[in-house]
């Protein structure tokens, strides 16, 4: 009998034996499980949004309008179904603080580089965040944050993209999965202001959505794309490059010119013009590149384009036809001189055998033997076991630095398919070969999760044991306190508890970190200001808080009051606010997952994350 029609039963059993109530009494229906999952999960959500308003309450504190603004949308984006007049007063409070970061920024300041890096970043991060929300409102914000336009560079030989453009077609990339025609209009307004690299994301988002409006904007911007300069305008040369690509129709098949009926899925319809005139602006812009043009980033794109359409060159362009192929085979010698080697390699890296690879290898250009190599380990492998393998290697290969690299190559296989199998035996004898502790324990972790996932608990719960036991003590460097996280993280779905223990010590540690750090800062690299430290921008500080907030997030479901404990620990308030709303953000976007049955958020629980994750 089924689980399920068992219980029912069971169930049935119970209330027919149970006494009858007494006149006036009403008798309340145990629990079933699903009720108390619902209710233990209503409380959850209640405990987050009580953190939730302690975070938004405590973020005026902040003296950085940069940490201000993460807490502000983050908050935002997770009231937002519940309560969105005050999602849009925070959204309202991070496009103030933005716009005053920006206002502050002159194109002609020497360090405008260094200063507009961090707040660009937000404004494209806010852009996609409220543009899942309320796409007016996402141009509204794009229109009061405008960023000042990057300095000219002498001599570049290519023009930087407007910021604000490339954001406007973000936007409408966004939008497209949505409401395509709005999307479409919004394309079309950005054509009147220039051509953005990533036009291509709003083609692909509306030909999914609605061809006929992919279609109309693919042939509205070739007809932008004729007086551009490919060479000096790399958004103009990525957008043809990909409607090349994109609007190629199905070539004729072998000498009975019928057309044959696989047309490729993503493919974009133009007219026969409108194909045409890209063909010859292309081969045009390619026949008269001077020298510097030539050595520029555009060309190469534009070259593997067109030799894919060699055959319709000669069709629309004739005359141009053999200037066009010499100078293509000039371009790919000079730019990409392993291509010719790959084709002339590539049947035999496909097909060919152990022996013939490993002959093939002995004699082949540097550039190609070790992908010769790596194909004859695959294929030694899998026929003679790896014992066989290592015997042929330390035979064929002559070099002692190659060889090295090939039974190195070789072991990895091996072990990545001792651990597809299950074989846990083999898989850890296999790494004792590995030859650094991180490489070591990053390959315990990924077979822990990959034992779990299969239901495998022992197993799992005994290789994270093996990985913690070659960490042992309190961390050393950057890469031992990285490594104890993971760690950490391979124990919570197994030893919640243990995961606890760990992050906890590992937060104790940060305190004294940024203690020191606080007090040197200025000395090395710059990583406070104001006396507050930066909570993003790549330091190592932030990072690290980082990765202990998403390993107290992943434990809070486990045990809230405990994970909200762990946040505590931190003594600076940027640091504990950032590791509270980690264990919010995990809740709530979960809660938000099961009831519209789609994620929000990313799966650390981190908005704006740069790194880390949750082995689960």
């Amino acid at each position: 009998m089924k689980p399920a029609k068992l219980l029912r039963v069971c169930v049935l059993s119970v209330l027919l034996l149970a006494p009858v109530a007494v006149s006036g009494q009403k008798v309340m229906p145990a629990p079933t499980p699903s009720d108390e999952a619902r209710q233990a999960n209503k409380e959850l959500e209640a405990q987050a949004l009580a953190l939730l308003d302690g975070v938004v309450d405590e973020t005026s504190s902040l003296k950085l309008p940069e940490n201000r603004i993460r807490l502000q949308a983050a908050a935002a984006e997770l009231l937002w179904p519940r309560d969105k007049a005050r999602a849009r007063e925070l959204f309202g409070a991070a496009m103030n603080d933005l716009t005053g970061v920006m206002s502050g920024i002159a194109s002609d300041d020497p360090q405008y580089y260094n200063r507009i890096n961090v707040p660009a970043q937000l404004r494209q991060q806010l852009l996609q965040i409220i543009a899942r929300r309320d796409p007016k409102l996402a141009l509204d914000f794009l229109h009061a944050t405008h960023q000042p336009p990057p300095p000219q560079q002498l001599g570049a030989n290519y023009r930087q993209p407007d910021p604000d453009l490339v954001l406007e077609v973000n936007l409408a990339e966004q939008v497209a999965a949505a409401d395509p025609q709005q999307a479409l209009r919004l394309a079309e307004e950005t054509l009147n202001k220039g051509l953005s690299y990533n036009l291509s994301g709003v083609l692909d988002q509306l030909r999914q959505k609605n061809p006929e409006a992919a279609n109309k904007l693919a042939g509205e911007i070739i007809q932008k794309l004729r007086p551009a300069d490919f060479m000096d305008n790399y958004g103009a040369a990525n957008v043809a490059t990909y409607l090349l690509q994109m609007t190629r129709p199905a070539e004729p098949a072998g000498n009975n010119q019928q057309i044959v009926n696989l047309p490729n899925p993503r493919q974009l319809h133009v007219d026969e013009q409108a194909r045409r005139d890209l063909i010859q602006m292309m081969a045009r812009v390619l026949l008269n590149a001077t020298g510097a043009q030539q050595r520029s980033g555009n060309l190469y794109g534009l070259v593997s384009a067109l030799q894919q359409t060699l055959p319709e060159v000669d069709r629309y362009a004739p005359e141009q036809a053999a200037a066009l192929r010499r100078r293509l085979n000039e371009v790919e010698q000079t730019m990409n001189p392993q291509a010719a080697l790959w084709r002339q390699y590539q049947p035999l890296i496909q097909d060919g055998t152990t022996d013939a690879l490993l002959d093939a290898a002995a004699s082949a250009p540097p550039e190609i033997r070790g992908q010769l190599y790596q194909a004859a380990v695959g294929h030694a492998l899998n026929d003679g076991g790896l014992e066989r393998a290592r015997e042929l290697v330390n035979a064929r290969v002559k070099n002692k630095d190659e060889r090295t690299q090939v039974l190195r190559e070789l072991e990895q296989r091996a072990l990545w398919q001792a651990a597809e199998q299950g074989d846990v035996e083999q898989t850890l004898h296999l790494l004792e070969h590995v030859r650094t502790p991180g490489e070591r324990l990053n390959f315990m972790l990924n077979l822990a999760r990959m034992l779990h996932s299969k239901g495998q608990t022992q197993q799992a719960r005994r290789v994270v044991d093996e990985a913690a036991n070659l960490l042992d003590g309190r961390a050393q460097n950057a890469e031992q306190f990285n490594l104890q996280i993971q760690v950490a993280q391979g124990y919570v779905p197994l030893a919640p508890a243990r995961a606890f223990e760990i992050v906890e010590a590992r937060i104790d540690q940060l305190n004294e970190l940024i203690a020191a750090a606080a007090v040197v800062d200025g000395f090395g690299q710059d990583q406070f200001e104001q006396d507050e430290l930066r909570m993003q921008g790549g330091n190592m500080l932030s990072s690290l808080i980082e990765q202990c907030s998403a390993t107290l997030a992943a434990l809070a479901r486990t045990d809230f009051a405990r994970a909200r404990a762990g946040a505590d620990r931190f003594q600076r308030t940027e640091a504990r606010l950032h590791a509270r709303l980690a264990i919010v953000q995990l809740i709530l976007s979960e809660q938000e997952k099961n009831n519209e049955g789609r994620p929000i958020l990313n799966r650390t629980g981190v908005v704006f994350s740069s790194g880390g994750g949750i082995i689960d």
